[in-house]
């Protein structure tokens, strides 16, 4: 399937957006800037189907339409790769384009959109939608117009007389169906699928899933399909690329990376897929914390404040769990603004406000306690340090622990960004744990067999 050159190819791609802050942020011209996407490398090959997958805000949609010029890239490549008509190849960098070889152009490159309720205009009838690119690109006659467009129609399952109609008589997969046919239209290379089954009911998901596999094989299309629901991807695409806050974090033929994650964010989000087997049993990984935000995305791997295989600082002799809970203290101590709110952020946390008035030692407990830090560490040196950061506490406030804390403990996953490599065939992964930086041998400590906590 990735033999050859790939069809569709970006190098860097990156999409910043200014944020909406307020009145006077924009009186003054401040702002901040959302990394929505941040420098990916990706490869389409023909008549493949590559899976974008990844929580909600991680960047699939920007990433999608950056790929097609729907939204402006901030830097990076995006090339395409065609046959000519004396069976050479060409490569055009979408990026130089102007706006009207860029239409030119879409002829080529397609999008099918996210919600068919709202993606088709109400005041048309399913005949102009579908034949409007054919009028926009001058592709068809009014005789052969029409014939396109009732043939396109009765290739994505509705009926030639649907043409007469308007989008708010059909159900949600007839108007998908609609969008799949306006995609079609000007018999294009490669589609972008942005979620076309999330809006719909199960079983017309599958339809609709069915129908995009025909049409691969009778027109010979490469996708580009977007989804948040894994088993769907699983079902339709060759190779899955996994988003975290922008980023790649792992690539990988479909079987290989759901036989055996590399990544411990692709690691969490395959161990949550519903087993239909009421015999299952099966581990589930709970990723801890919220997303953080692409205003301002952790340094080092962006995935650190909530991954449940973050690497110990070599000095240390702890266990993976215990490890996570002390990493969770540091990140807690910097974001809360007073001792209250640093244990009501714990595990196991408590609204205390009557924690300023207690010792030392009450305290200690409390902290130990609600992070499920264990009264008494097995290795001493990082004891007599976590020791030391919760008597600043006891004597400052949260941000002066924080302090002392990120002077104590600092992970690599904290300060070494990850590259995406190549491991074990056909795999990339952008984690340290597979990263020669740091070691071919390198290991977290073996998990006390606690369980790890997330969210999907």
């Amino acid at each position: 399937m990735t033999d050859g050159d790939p069809i569709l190819e970006t190098t860097g791609l990156t999409k910043h957006y200014e944020s909406e802050g307020s009145f006077v942020d924009t009186l003054l011209g401040r702002s901040d800037l959302v990394r929505a996407v941040e420098g990916v490398d990706l490869e389409l090959y023909p008549g493949e189907t590559l899976g974008i997958v990844g929580e909600s805000g991680c960047g699939k949609t920007t990433l999608g339409r950056a790929l097609l010029r729907l939204v402006e890239p901030t830097s990076g490549s995006i090339t395409y790769r065609s046959e000519t008509d004396e069976g050479t190849t060409r490569e055009i960098e979408l990026t130089d384009l102007s706006s009207s070889d860029l239409r030119d152009l879409r002829t080529h490159l397609q999008y099918i959109f996210q919600d068919p309720f709202s993606s088709l205009n109400p005041r048309l009838t399913v005949g102009d939608i579908v034949g409007e690119p054919l009028d926009i690109h001058g592709i068809a006659d009014d005789e052969r117009r029409t014939q396109r467009i009732y043939d396109l129609l009765e290739t994505v399952g509705l009926n030639a007389s649907h043409a007469h109609r308007y989008p708010h008589e059909f159900s949600g997969g007839q108007r998908q169906r609609i969008g799949i046919a306006r995609a079609l239209a000007v018999d294009p290379e490669v589609i972008v699928c942005d979620e076309p089954v999330s809006a719909l009911d199960v079983s017309v998901q599958a339809q609709i899933l069915n129908l995009l596999e025909e049409l691969q094989t009778e027109f010979d299309l490469s996708y580009v399909f977007i989804a948040h629901d894994l088993s769907v991807v699983e079902h339709i695409a060759d190779r899955v690329g996994v988003m975290y806050l922008g980023e790649m974090a792992e690539v990988g033929e479909t079987r290989e990376l759901f036989a055996d994650p590399k990544h411990p964010y692709t690691e969490a989000l395959l161990s949550v897929i519903p087993e239909p087997d009421p015999q299952w049993v099966g581990e589930k990984i709970l990723l801890e914390g919220q997303v953080p935000s692409p205003i301002d995305p952790p340094s080092g791997c962006r995935f650190h404040t909530r991954c449940h295989r973050v690497i110990p600082p070599e000095e240390f002799d702890l266990e993976q769990s215990v490890w996570r809970s002390v990493l969770d203290l540091k990140l807690a101590a910097r974001e809360a603004t007073s001792t209250t709110e640093l244990v009501s952020l714990g595990r196991q946390g408590t609204i205390r406000p009557d924690l300023e008035d207690e010792d030392v030692d009450t305290l200690a407990d409390v902290v130990r306690s609600a992070f499920e830090i264990p009264a008494t560490l097995s290795d001493p040196e990082a004891e007599r340090l976590t020791a030391e950061a919760i008597r600043t506490l006891h004597a400052a406030d949260p941000d002066a622990m924080a302090d002392a804390l990120e002077e104590a403990f600092v992970s690599p996953c904290e300060t070494v960004r990850p590259d995406l490599l190549a491991v074990d065939g056909t795999q990339e992964v952008a984690c340290l744990l597979h990263d020669d930086r740091t070691g071919d041998t390198l290991e977290t400590p073996a998990d006390d067999g606690s369980e790890a906590a997330a969210d999907d």
